[in-house]
């Protein structure tokens, strides 16, 4: 567009809770969310197969789907729980503080609200490491950024993050202070 770089201001966002969430009890270390309503573009199918993998390692892991109507299929371990707005929000944010790691492998990720909601909860997130999640999750600190699209790698890196539930422990605070230092809505409007 002819603007120069160092004019550019990346400016963010923040989550849709109206407000900050309470202290994560200790997770369980195998608890698996997916959220997203589009399940062609969030990569519900990568989702899955990467689960089927770990699975096999952990047959303990569970997998909690939210967001896609209409949406269940006959599957060990996966909980399909369907859209959760409205009346409903609480139950997202529940699911948030009680998930062990966060899964988004977007194809394409506009910004990473949920991604940002998840880190909120202090949740650690694995993502593509691709647009917006690069910028919000530090990879191997604070999640992990995939650099291929295979179910295998996902499975590996879930297999890494939930067999040391101390250090997926330690990188969930990490995303939530992350959260709550470089991201929302007053620091976007300040950018």
């Amino acid at each position: 567009y002819g603007i120069a770089h160092e004019r550019l201001v990346i400016t963010g966002a923040g989550t849709n809770f109206d407000q900050a969430l309470p202290e994560r009890e200790p997770h369980d270390g195998r608890t698996l969310l997916f959220v997203g309503r589009d399940w062609q573009r969030k990569n519900g199918l990568l989702v899955l197969d990467a689960f089927r993998i770990a699975r096999k390692a952990r047959p303990d892991l569970r997998l909690e789907v939210i967001g896609p109507s209409g949406m269940s299929m006959d599957e060990p371990g996966v909980e399909w729980i369907g859209a959760l707005d409205g009346e409903r929000r609480g139950e997202l944010q529940r699911r948030y503080l009680n998930a062990s790691l966060f899964l988004c492998p977007s194809r394409f990720e506009p910004f990473g609200i949920a991604i940002l909601e998840a880190m909120s909860a202090g949740c650690a997130a694995i993502a593509l490491d691709r647009g917006a999640a690069r910028e919000i999750i530090d990879d191997g600190i604070t999640g992990s950024l995939l650099r291929d699209n295979e179910p295998s790698t996902l499975a590996e890196a879930i297999l890494g993050w939930t067999s040391d539930v101390g250090r997926l422990s330690e990188a969930g605070a990490r995303a939530r202070a992350a959260v709550e230092e470089q991201w929302g809505w007053d620091q976007a409007a300040r950018r």
